[in-house]
């Protein structure tokens, strides 16, 4: 653009200034000159050039860069020059940052994403500040780049036999980051459940882990609504604790649980935990491998008032990492179990009659013919009707028995029943 002649910024003798309208500031620099003209049209030798300064901020990642040309006109450099921001609170510009005169670039790497800022430019002549020039406004947005990670869970584990602890990895990010949890329970739909804001752990205490195992994702979310990549599943362990049936007519405690789901390098091994009421207090029952998960309880004699048991999973790549399952405890209340039939033909297969029991403290079994003779008595759990009576064989009929017993809680039952006698 050409400079404008003086004369067509004239201004009377006694003025020291003059205001220039109808300018492109936002994209132009503008030069000026001064002369002075006597009476007689005489002109004096034009001032040095004073030039303005055009300042253009355009968005980086992460970053407003601001850029601007020197301003031109004083005998040196600008000793100085201020970072003005506007603060839409004040509605003012306010000073960023000073620097000095011989640079003339800036970074504005606290610029919030999606949020237009804008800036002015002060060129300061000396240190006094009193003498100055003022850039054009110029306003940029941060260009945004996803460098979210993706979450890394430490573990996931129940605590207090009530709630869920997840964990994760600590991320860093150019922005504030925020945690979105994600649950399955059991089987279920995957769902929504909360937003955490710098946390690297959350405590579910929404959960009934004695019935079901929850699956847990994460996703990282900045400041910006940038989203990291979901993270892989974490899964807590469940454990079930029965009774199982053995070749021995005594019901042995078995416990099965579901696999750990997930460490990245696996689980090394599961201890299975043994304890009773009242204190809880669990011992190490058995160790069993990754992918071993079951584990029968083989108790000969039942004298606990209580069978609970966890689970503990370690991985392979720490000694200090574990995940914990939910306590489940077998029913210690007494029972009963008694065959229909026993053969005593000497074939060394099911030759007397005797009822299974667990958590049985104390015992009687009375066994009746047709007629009502009472033809057998005994305390003993382990002692068996051999079918004989009064050391003579019984015929082959069908026998009455009424079986009482006491738990270790001091709970009673009886068992009536009938058992075929086959010779």
């Amino acid at each position: 653009m050409d400079i404008p002649t003086a004369e067509s910024l004239r201004t009377s003798l006694n003025d020291t200034q003059v205001t220039q309208t109808a300018v492109y500031t936002l994209h132009n620099t503008y030069s000026y000159s001064v002369a002075a003209t006597d009476y007689c049209g005489n002109t004096s030798q034009p001032s040095q050039i004073h030039t303005t300064i055009e300042l253009t901020a355009k968005g980086v990642p992460f970053a407003n860069r601001l850029t601007w040309n020197h301003y031109a006109g004083w005998a040196d450099l600008p000793y100085a020059y201020e970072i003005l921001k506007h603060n839409p609170i004040t509605d003012d510009f306010e000073i960023l940052t000073t620097i000095s005169g011989n640079q003339h670039t800036y970074i504005d790497s606290m610029a919030l994403c999606n949020v237009v800022s804008f800036y002015r430019i002060r060129a300061l002549k000396d240190q006094t500040g009193l003498i100055y020039s003022m850039s054009d406004t110029s306003g940029a947005v941060p260009a945004y780049v996803n460098t979210i990670p993706k979450p890394a869970h430490v573990r996931v584990t129940v605590i207090d036999n009530s709630k869920i602890l997840l964990q994760w990895r600590k991320r860093t990010s150019q922005y504030r980051l925020h945690t979105l949890i994600y649950r399955a329970s059991g089987e279920g739909p995957l769902q929504f459940i909360r937003q955490l804001e710098n946390d690297t752990q959350f405590v579910d205490t929404d959960v009934d882990v004695n019935t079901y195992s929850y699956t847990y994702y994460t996703v990282h979310k900045d400041a910006c609504g940038g989203l990291s990549e979901m993270s892989d599943p974490s899964q807590s362990i469940l454990l079930k604790a029965d009774l199982a049936r053995n070749d021995a007519l005594i019901y042995d405690p078995v416990v099965t649980w579901n696999l750990y789901n997930r460490w990245e390098d696996g689980v090394k091994q599961y201890n299975v935990m043994h304890g009773n009421a009242p204190s809880r207090v669990f011992d190490k029952l058995y160790k069993s491998g990754p992918s071993d998960l079951t584990y029968v309880h083989d108790i000969p004699f039942v004298s606990d008032k209580d069978y609970c048991y966890k689970v503990i999973a370690y991985p392979n790549d720490s000694a200090h990492l574990f995940s914990e399952s939910n306590v489940a405890c077998v029913s210690t209340a007494p029972r009963l179990y008694a065959p229909n039939v026993f053969t005593v033909n000497h074939d060394g297969i099911n030759e007397t009659f005797r009822l299974g029991g667990v958590f049985i403290q104390t015992y009687h079994i009375e066994i009746y013919n047709r007629w009502g003779d009472r033809i057998f008595v005994s305390n003993d759990l382990e002692h068996s009707w051999d079918g004989n009576y009064n050391n003579k064989p019984c015929a082959s009929d069908a026998y009455f028995y009424i079986a009482k017993a006491t738990g270790f809680q001091g709970q009673r039952i009886e068992l009536k029943g009938s058992v075929t006698l086959l010779r």
